[in-house]
């Protein structure tokens, strides 16, 4: 459920990006929108992100029974989607209504 939530909060917070109106100006061409960003501090929230996805990367990791990161693997995930289990080559671990 929280692999199901951090995937589903990432693309609602990207949206906006895809558009080419991104609120924070980092993926965007339109000037207006890029003098908006704050080197310093979007480093630094880079970089918490960037951290925080690693930890949470560890602890799925451990749950499925790896001492380190480097040992999780393609095998240990599962999708819910069938679309994306035939494109990713992840296993579907879903319901098929047919």
């Amino acid at each position: 459920m929280q692999i199901l939530l951090f995937r589903q909060s990432v693309v609602w917070e990207c949206a906006p990006a895809i558009l080419n109106n991104c609120p924070v100006g980092i993926a965007t061409q339109r000037e207006d929108l890029r003098s908006r960003i704050i080197i310093d501090q979007s480093s630094k929230q880079l970089q918490n992100y960037l951290e925080a996805t690693t930890e949470l990367m560890k602890v799925l990791s451990r749950a499925c029974g790896h001492d380190s990161l480097s040992k999780f693997s393609i095998d240990d995930l599962t999708t819910f989607k069938k679309d994306m289990a035939e494109l990713s080559g992840i296993k579907f671990g879903g319901v098929i209504n047919e």
